[in-house]
């Protein structure tokens, strides 16, 4: 099987600091601060929007001040629109979902630019600019790749509650209306897909039991069954298949190591037999960190039993930059694997989606060599194209 960058004969770079990025990246954002990507979807005419933040700087304390960012590229790596919400300063967009042809979004505003959190799920027009709010919930913070579309033109939306009776869930029909808001199950729902007949897979957290995989109605948000997931692993995201969804998990501890799987789970509830992406051994006392350490951080289907995962490859020495890494999984093992980013500068695969062509595209973000350690860096958006036909 083939698995080959894509190369572009024309790159769009946007700021001057673009010597970050290896040449042959076709999709580039880049600004003199810290750029990050949340989450990446394809609009109805084929286009990338790519949501996070950007012109992040230093904070008082640890962690960075960026501004919500939407960006739009064309399939051919041109970018098209970078909207930047420069009222909220301190915050991201975390997620986006289309409400038939239009675009909606999750913006989250932390403590220190309004006094306290803030999530806002706003309508905007193709280019990201907000048109009107559509709901401002009762929440801490919103997860990212909560916000799903659906085949009707609506989409469900998830968010942290800032109490326990507290909605974790809203639908948001395609007029702009909230058609339900629940807390199924009392969960914490950290990821959602879209499942058959309109329901929504969820990935959640029941408190003081551990990380649940669930699937809801659409027309309700009940519960239409749930799964209590292994405590000895960390499920990270989910990915909608044809004949179910999918689960990525990482396993650590200092005396087995660290591995990654995807989990396939049935439409109705089934477990399958888990797929083995990647693994590291643990240390050789078993009470000290071991040389290796990995990290899923994104999932996609690829159709017929096959997977694309993006991960991370961390060393004990946590001023060392990570690797980061596409692979292609099924029950066969594990294909060829090609590098994200540059070689020795800091790395992250935060988002991918299999696009109509069957190329797989990547989101993430590439930054120095060494990092502060006190936010701020100067990290740049990328969005690579794979051909994995």
């Amino acid at each position: 099987m083939r698995f080959a960058l894509l190369a572009f004969l024309s790159l769009t770079f946007v700021a001057c600091d673009s010597a970050s990025i290896e040449q042959g990246d076709p999709f580039v954002y880049a600004t003199d601060g810290t750029d990050g990507v949340s989450g990446l979807i394809r609009a109805p005419n084929g286009d990338l929007v790519v949501v996070g933040s950007s012109e992040g700087i230093p904070r008082p304390a640890d962690g960075t001040l960026a501004l919500p960012t939407v960006l739009r590229f064309s399939e051919t790596g041109t970018l098209r629109s970078a909207e930047v919400y420069r009222d909220i300063g301190f915050g991201r967009v975390v997620s986006a979902a289309f409400l038939g042809d239009e675009l909606a979004v999750t913006a989250y505003a932390g403590p220190d630019d309004i006094g306290s959190s803030q999530v806002v799920v706003y309508r905007t027009d193709g280019q990201g600019r907000r048109v009107s709010e559509l709901l401002r919930p009762r929440a801490e913070f919103a997860p990212v790749e909560a916000f799903v579309g659906l085949e009707d033109g609506s989409a469900v939306v998830a968010v942290r509650p800032e109490s326990p009776d507290a909605p974790s869930l809203y639908r948001i029909d395609a007029s702009g209306r909230v058609a339900w808001s629940e807390r199924p199950g009392g969960l914490r729902v950290s990821a959602l897909a879209p499942a058959p007949a309109g329901d929504v897979y969820l990935l959640g957290q029941r408190v003081g039991v551990g990380p649940v995989v669930a699937r809801v109605r659409g027309n309700d948000g009940s519960l239409v069954w749930s799964l209590d997931w292994d405590n000895t692993a960390t499920p990270e995201r989910l990915a909608a298949t044809s004949a179910g969804v999918a689960v990525l998990e990482n396993r650590r501890s200092l005396a087995d190591g660290s591995s990654i799987r995807v989990v396939p789970v049935s439409s109705s509830g089934a477990v399958g037999t888990p797929i083995s992406v990647a693994s590291a051994p643990g240390s050789a006392d078993g009470t000290s960190h071991s040389e290796r350490s990995l990290r899923g951080t994104s999932l996609a289907d690829l159709g017929g039993g096959r997977f694309a995962v993006a991960y991370t490859e961390s060393g004990r020495d946590i001023f060392t930059a990570p690797d980061a890494w596409v692979v292609t999984a099924s029950a066969q093992g594990v294909s060829e694997r090609q590098r994200f980013g540059v070689e020795g500068r800091w790395v992250d695969a935060s988002s991918m989606l299999r696009l109509l062509d069957g190329r797989l595209a990547v989101a993430g973000s590439v930054g120095p060599e060494q990092i502060s350690g006190y936010g701020g860096d100067d990290f740049d958006i990328v969005v690579r194209l794979y051909d994995i036909r």
